[in-house]
């Protein structure tokens, strides 16, 4: 199992996999691992011909009274159940590394909100023909 650390790193091995027309299966986690997680590389295992696994504790899904310091981290044992199950790759990024993933996270939430909005116009205008009794029956 290849452990790597920057986006950087990641972004390259990925590619070279895609390049090899590989197949790449990803199992997000915030550490901790247990046989919940060892069950969802299974699932992985059956989906593609690469597994990556990534632990991180994401210091941006703590509230301001959630201690993000408390949360158990178990890298040594992560690793070892990781390399037991056969994962391809372990992305354990550093916090400072990922400086670029509150900007995804702000164009995730921008376009949940252009959806909704979307989705609410549709309604309000379903709701306009309905009252006009312009739909058919």
């Amino acid at each position: 199992m290849r452990i790597i650390s920057t986006i950087a790193e990641l972004r390259e091995t990925v590619r070279d996999w895609r390049l090899a027309r590989e197949s790449i299966a990803f199992v997000p986690t915030m550490g901790n691992l247990h046989a919940g997680h060892a069950s969802l590389v299974g699932a992985a295992h059956l989906h593609g011909r690469r597994v990556v696994a990534s632990v991180f504790v994401n210091p941006l899904q703590f509230g301001p009274n959630e201690d993000f310091a408390a949360y158990p981290r178990t890298p040594d044992d992560d690793r070892r159940l990781l390399e037991s199950l056969q994962v391809d790759l372990l992305f354990a990024p550093e916090v400072e590394d990922t400086r670029v993933w509150p900007v995804t996270w702000l164009l995730v939430r921008v376009a949940s909100w252009l959806i909704l909005i979307h989705l609410t116009e549709i309604a309000v205008w379903a709701l306009f023909y309905w009252w006009q009794g312009c739909l058919p029956d």
